[in-house]
This record gives structure tokens, C-alpha cells and sequence, in this order.
């Protein structure tokens, strides 16, 4: 027996893995028992829907996670989008490591509910996609003083693999993956 690399079993591996890397990196705790953080609130971002701190659709400039430079932090989200005829399931995680390159994961489920079976795919047909990616921070910082010349500059790339390639060749994608690269 062969494991498929892409499959079920090594995906929720590695989510659980990141997730308790995650977990571990909120465990310090401060005099009142709250996790703490040198990093100013808000700076950690948002998670963005390909799982990279970032907002919605884009990939921001900064490290996700509330770790400073000498700290590692992380986040993990689930979100769901239902629109009544369809929906979409996402599920993450990121690690910030030193405040300085970012590690993420998410995985998308789109289930097409009515909308496949009226296009004969049956109900309740799903695309999933895998999507890695890696951020480094390489100047500047999130927020600009009098010490700082200039506004954080990443680079990064996202590794995006499909589940449904057959029906994608159908609709006219050359591929089902690829790899995305930005600053």
C-alpha cells in the first residue's frame, strides 16, 4: 500500500501538527495568566482566505501570529461561506516564525449543493484544494516611526494543488495546480 501524499490522512496530519506548533506557540503566559506578546495588537493581521496573514482574497506585507522577533507565533481558522446554493468550507493554519518568515496551510472545500446537480455533477459535488505557502519578511516594518524609512516589504509564494483535475480540463484550466508568487 502506498500513501498518497496529497490525500486526507497526510493533510489533517500536517493541520494537526501545525495547529499544536500553533497551540504550543500561544502557551507562554504572562503575571495574570493571559497569553502575552511584544507585538503591537493588530500587527499579526488577519488570515486571509489561502490561509496567509492577510485580508479577505489578498496576502498582506505582514507575519502572521503575534510572535515578535524573538518569539514564534501562530493562528488557526475555519471559515464558512453559504450562499444558499452552494458553500464553502476553509480550514488553516500559519506559523510566524521570529517575526520573520511565515509558514501556512489552508484547505478548501467548495461544495456545488444545487448548482451541481442542475449541471449534472450530482448534488453535493465538491472541488478541494490544497494551498502551502511561505512569506519572508525582507525590509521595513508594519509600522512606520521615526527609526523606520520604510513600509513592510515581503515575498512570498503559494503552492495551489486541485482535487478535481478531469473537470477542470472540461472547463478549459491548462493545470490543476500551480504556484503563485508576490510581493
Amino acid at each position: 500500500m502506498t500513501l498518497d501524499p496529497t490525500g486526507p490522512l497526510p493533510r489533517a496530519a500536517l493541520f494537526l501538527a501545525l495547529s499544536g506548533i500553533s497551540a504550543a506557540a500561544f502557551a507562554a503566559e504572562g503575571e495574570n495568566g493571559t497569553a502575552t506578546s511584544d507585538k503591537l495588537l493588530l500587527t499579526g493581521g488577519v488570515t486571509q482566505i489561502e490561509g496567509a496573514a492577510g485580508g479577505g482574497l489578498t496576502p498582506w506585507a505582514v507575519i502572521g501570529g503575534y510572535g515578535t522577533r524573538d518569539e514564534i507565533g501562530g493562528n488557526a481558522f475555519y471559515t464558512r461561506v453559504n450562499v444558499g446554493d452552494y458553500h464553502l468550507d476553509d480550514t488553516g493554519v500559519l506559523i510566524g516564525i521570529h517575526d520573520r518568515v511565515e509558514l501556512s496551510y489552508a484547505h478548501q472545500r467548495f461544495d456545488t449543493e444545487d448548482v451541481g446537480a442542475a449541471l449534472g455533477l450530482g448534488r453535493g459535488f465538491a472541488f478541494s484544494q490544497d494551498v502551502f505557502g511561505v512569506k519572508v519578511r525582507v525590509a521595513g516594518e508594519a509600522v512606520l516611526d521615526a527609526d523606520s524609512a520604510l513600509p513592510q516589504i515581503s515575498v512570498g509564494l503559494q503552492y495551489k494543488k486541485n482535487d478535481q483535475s478531469d473537470i477542470l480540463a472540461l472547463i478549459g484550466a491548462k493545470s490543476d495546480h500551480g504556484t503563485d508568487f508576490y510581493v
